[in-house]
């Protein structure tokens, strides 16, 4: 829910040149034309490759982070995007909006995030080894 009594909703395009975007729904469940609703990928330049969302949050200025995994072959990495209250990716944010982290193994995966008071994200998740998954925590700074 966000502070105007609305809800975002995300959808999943692709099988394997999967995307996803968030799009906005008042509480009498229509959808919010206001809201840009981009496409997102997590690499800051191609919205159309191996990308999935597991959680997001709303920031105290309507900005909204989003967490998953980008494949990046043969490996895939955290991937954390942010919007403006709009919906349109916000460019001041890694790279045009978006940005990856890598971690020890070949696949890792954010599954859960988090603001800090001080106004940093955090993200966490697993990222599996050979014969063992860890756990995978990434801090990132707000501004």
């Amino acid at each position: 829910m966000q502070s105007n009594d609305s809800y975002l909703v995300d959808e999943t395009e692709g099988s394997i040149d999967q995307h996803f975007k968030l799009q906005r729904f008042n509480l009498a469940n229509q959808l919010d034309p206001s809201f840009n609703g981009v496409e997102i990928g997590f690499d800051g330049t191609n919205t159309r490759n191996a990308s999935q969302d597991y959680a997001h949050l709303v920031q105290p200025d309507g900005s909204i982070v989003v967490a998953g995994r980008l494949l990046v072959s043969p490996d895939q990495a955290f991937g954390l995007a942010r919007m403006l209250s709009n919906g349109t990716l916000d460019p001041t944010f890694g790279s045009e909006g978006s940005l990856t982290t890598l971690f020890p193994g070949d696949s890792s995966r954010a599954t859960a995030i988090t603001l800090q008071a001080d106004g940093n994200i955090v993200a966490a998740g697993t990222a599996d080894g050979a014969a063992t998954t860890y756990l995978a925590v990434a801090r990132y700074l707000g501004n």
